[in-house]
């Protein structure tokens, strides 16, 4: 307890706030209520004005510890700022009001929020860049209408989430606004960025938790760059745990550029509220499946929703794989980029969950073209396997020869057939228990997986392998004269097909 900083100078001065306009499309249960990102510009900005040397680009235990409500007609609420200064040189604001008892008229002190600042902030180690690009996992789009009508009820000013938000297991991914200019210029940017990720927090919460959640805590949160009115920017919400009735969650901001604006780490989202307060009809259970079946059957996999890719990311791209991508068409080039993400991604994890590497060392690509999962240290991985369709790239890595595919489910199987699929394989097809499209796809789907796993040229695979049992979640394939079980799982119109060849 000795080791602890000792408060040398406590001040309190009075604050007034002035509720301006737009702070009154932020409500909850009808109450309007001093929203957290404006409760961190109005202490940043107070607490500049007392301790000019503090620095607001770092700002640590941020707690709001009670909602600031006010009526409809308030125009301005009388406050407290107390700034406490450490013997470490940390000062912590703290924003507070008189609460007065109806039993006994004594009036006491009542904190809303409080944060740590520093004079000496330490550099801050950032994510590797191509955690913060994509979504892994199936995907479910939530528009940004739904939102605001139904999960996050806020007025006009507040609604800042500006593109559809897509969640999975992983998290969310949305465009933010920097809103519009008609709120007080503060040293924090734009307030409407890092409050749009909470709503996003929230409707992750309430679909996959079926929590409404609000903010509580902020672990640290740090600025590089402040955003602004008018600008539009990327914003991934990462869920880290659940504890009890919270969620924790790491946030990201990136701007126009691709270059990261700020962070919020640890971000505690508490439960205010049952799910049945507020009238809302019940979100959507797509999303929730993220490959069980298949990711049994390997080491590991990383699954890449391809509509969650954004330009900057070539910037992940080493030399090698950078000129490949000089050529390709705009959506061969979402895929490429979401096979390397995915490809990266299980390089880290091989390596111990390795985030110092830079993303652009990481070679995902042979020199003939064929994807590899290095360690991050360059030394060669497991055996991997890669695919992608129109909305996906899966990749996976296993300790034995490993083959991938996934394909949209469609008619277009059947036209090609006598290519790819022999007499017996079609009687088996045709007298399936599954409809006809899916029992073709199941044959080309495996043949694509045995290609990958065997090394030889799909052409070679569909006249030299026999599909021999065709199953909604397991065929079976030969391959020079041996049987190998191959596995299927069915996703929103997607088929995923695996093939192991374990060594002998």
């Amino acid at each position: 307890m000795e080791n602890l900083p000792k408060i040398i100078d406590e001040t309190q001065w009075p604050l007034e706030i002035k509720i301006h306009d737009p702070l009154r499309d932020h409500t909850f249960q009808g109450r309007i209520v001093l929203p957290a990102v404006e409760t961190m510009q109005l202490l940043a900005h107070a607490t500049k004005s007392r301790v000019p040397d503090i620095h607001t680009s770092l700002i640590q235990d941020i707690r709001f510890t009670k909602f600031l409500f006010m009526d409809a007609d308030t125009k301005t609420v009388d406050a407290v700022h107390e700034v406490r200064v450490f013997d470490d040189g940390t000062v912590r604001s703290r924003l507070l009001t008189t609460f007065k008892s109806k039993k006994n008229s004594i009036t006491r002190p009542q904190e809303h929020a409080q944060l740590l600042w520093t004079r000496n902030p330490e550099t801050t180690p950032l994510p590797p860049y191509d955690s913060l690009l994509g979504l892994e996992g199936i995907g479910l789009e939530v528009p940004a209408q739904k939102i605001y009508q139904d999960l996050v009820p806020f007025g006009p000013a507040y609604q800042n989430i500006t593109s559809p938000l897509l969640m999975t297991g992983e998290g969310g991914l949305c465009s933010v606004s920097g809103g519009v200019d008609t709120l007080p210029a503060g040293p924090l940017g734009s307030p409407f960025p890092l409050d749009a990720s909470f709503h996003a927090a929230s409707v992750w919460g309430q679909h996959f938790m079926g929590l409404i959640t609000f903010p509580v805590a902020i672990k640290k949160r740090l600025i590089l760059q402040p955003t602004v009115f008018g600008k539009t920017y990327l914003c991934k919400t990462i869920f880290i745990k659940k504890e009890s009735d919270s969620l924790f969650f790491d946030i990201w901001i990136l701007g126009p550029d691709g270059n990261i604006c700020e962070g919020a780490l640890g971000v505690q989202m508490k439960k205010v509220a049952p799910l049945d307060s507020q009238p809302q009809p019940p979100m959507p259970q797509e999303g929730k499946k993220d490959l069980e079946w298949i990711r049994k059957k390997c080491r590991d996999l990383a699954l890449i929703e391809l509509k969650t890719i954004e330009e900057s990311a070539k910037r992940i791209l080493s030399p090698d794989e950078r000129e490949r991508l000089q050529d390709m068409t705009r959506e061969r080039g979402a895929s490429y980029l979401a096979a390397r993400l995915a490809l990266k991604r299980l390089s880290r994890r091989m390596s111990g969950n390795d985030t110092t590497t830079p993303a652009d060392t990481i070679v995902t690509v042979t020199p003939d073209k064929q994807p590899r999962c290095p360690l991050t240290n360059g030394e060669e991985g497991p055996y991997c396997s890669l695919s992608h369709d129109k909305r996906f790239a899966v990749a996976v890595v296993s300790d034995n020869k490993i083959g991938i595919d996934v394909e949209e489910i469609s008619d277009r199987v059947l036209k090609p057939r006598r290519f790819y699929m022999n007499e017996k394989e079609t009687l088996l097809a045709k007298n399936s228990s599954l409809n006809e499209v899916e029992a073709f796809l199941r044959v080309w789907s495996i043949k694509e997986a045995a290609s990958k796993a065997t090394g030889l040229k799909l052409a070679t695979v569909w006249s030299k392998t026999s599909v021999t049992e065709i199953g909604r979640e397991k065929s079976v394939v030969e391959i020079d004269g041996t049987l190998w079980e191959v596995f299927h799982e069915k996703v929103d119109n997607h088929l995923f097909t695996i093939l192991t060849l374990q060594n002998p």
